[in-house]
């Protein structure tokens, strides 16, 4: 029994990591996001008819990096959704972005016009637009990435209707809800 019992341990605590958040420096919400992780997704965007895609989901933390980015405990600030052209076939694990700019827009979901477009969301902020700019796509093998890394310069408007402006850079993990 004892032998099992040390198995699991094991066994839990290789299954464990990976849900660290990584650094980030988001400005213009409040509060300020100090870590980032991100998570894939499929579902439909914004187009008429609507297609399904793969896209990946940024999520802004109020914690320090090294958060745990799958914990309830750790607070969501902002979120940015991006939704690329590549479909949601069943055999594609994930989407794979390119290095560039792709538009942050209103719409919620986007349509995608091009390689990928992206809606964000932060707390005191609406009507969100500008751009995420991708540096880096770190692949950890042929089809699946383990960090995004970039910036995001953006505008929107406070709950009073003020202009507010979004600006930062982000180092994301790859947080998997399941391994």
């Amino acid at each position: 029994m004892q032998r099992i019992a040390c198995l699991l341990i094991g066994i839990t605590a290789a299954c464990g990591g990976g849900t660290d958040s990584g650094p980030a420096n988001l400005t213009g919400v409040m509060p300020a996001a100090k870590s980032v992780g991100a998570r894939t997704f499929a579902g439909p965007d914004g187009s008429t008819p609507p297609v399904n895609v793969l896209g990946w989901k940024l999520e802004f933390f109020e914690q320090d990096p090294g958060a745990d980015c799958l914990s309830a405990d750790t607070k969501v600030v902002a979120r940015v959704g991006i939704y690329t052209n590549q479909a949601d076939d069943g055999v594609k694990p994930q989407a794979l972005l390119a290095i560039g700019d792709i538009p942050i827009v209103v719409a919620s979901p986007p349509p995608v016009n091009g390689a990928a477009a992206a809606t964000m969301s932060a707390e005191g902020a609406n009507m969100i637009q500008g751009l995420v700019s991708i540096t880096e796509f770190h692949l950890a093998d042929a089809m699946h990435g383990d960090r995004i890394k970039g910036t995001i310069t953006a505008g929107g408007q406070d709950g009073a209707g003020g202009g507010i402006n979004i600006s930062g850079t982000f180092d994301a993990p790859y947080c998997p809800e399941e391994d």
